[in-house]
C-alpha cells in the first residue's frame, strides 16, 4: 500500500493527526531535498550538481514553525519547521556534548543530564538530540501517519513517528 503523500503541505495542516496544540516536539524523519533547494537559483550548474546528491536521511525533532515565509499561490504559508537533529552518539568533543540530550533508553550523559522519555520507543540506541545548532526546512512533499520503522533513518520526508 502506498503511503499518503500531500504536495506542497501548509502549516495550517500541520500536524496532520491529533491535537493541533501539540505542533511541535515531535520526532520526524526527513531527507534534503537538493533539486528544490537549489530550483531559485535558476543555475544548470547548481541543478547538475545537486541531482547527483545522494537522498540521506536524518531523524530530527520539531521545535518550533520555521523563520522561512513561503507563500503559495493560494496565498496559504508552506509548512516550515525549526528543527533539531538527532544522531547516534554524544559528539567527540565532549566539552560541547553537555548540551546534548540522550534519548532513551539510551542514559550515559557526560553531566548526569536525564534522558528524554518517548511516548512511543523509538527503534534505535544511543541517540541523542544535538542541541547546539537548529535549522529550518521547507517541506516541499508530506508523509503523514505514524510510522513503524526497522533501520537507522530512512527517508520518508516529514513522517511523525512519536513525541516527546
Amino acid at each position: 500500500m502506498e503511503p499518503e503523500v500531500v504536495e506542497s503541505p501548509v502549516y495550517c495542516s500541520w500536524p496532520p493527526h491529533g491535537d493541533k496544540t501539540e505542533r511541535f516536539w515531535r520526532f520526524v524523519l526527513f531527507s534534503v531535498n537538493a533539486l528544490a533547494s537549489v530550483a531559485g537559483l535558476e543555475d544548470a550548474e547548481a541543478t547538475h550538481a545537486a541531482s547527483a546528491l545522494p537522498r540521506t536521511k536524518f531523524l530530527g525533532i520539531i521545535i518550533g514553525a520555521g523563520d522561512v515565509a513561503v507563500l503559495q499561490p493560494n496565498f496559504e504559508y508552506r509548512l516550515t519547521l525549526e528543527l533539531l537533529l538527532v544522531g547516534v552518539g554524544l559528539p567527540d568533543e565532549y566539552e560541547h556534548a553537555c548540551v546534548d540530550v540522550p534519548i532513551a533508553p539510551t542514559s550515559f550523559h557526560p553531566e548526569g543530564r536525564p534522558a528524554i522519555q518517548t511516548t512511543t520507543p523509538l527503534p534505535w540506541d544511543n541517540l541523542y538530540v544535538y542541541t547546539r545548532r537548529s535549522f529550518n526546512a521547507v517541506s516541499t512533499h508530506s508523509y503523514p501517519g505514524f510510522a513503524s520503522v526497522p533501520t537507522p533513518p530512512i527517508s520518508i520526508y516529514m513522517r511523525s513517528i512519536g513525541m516527546w
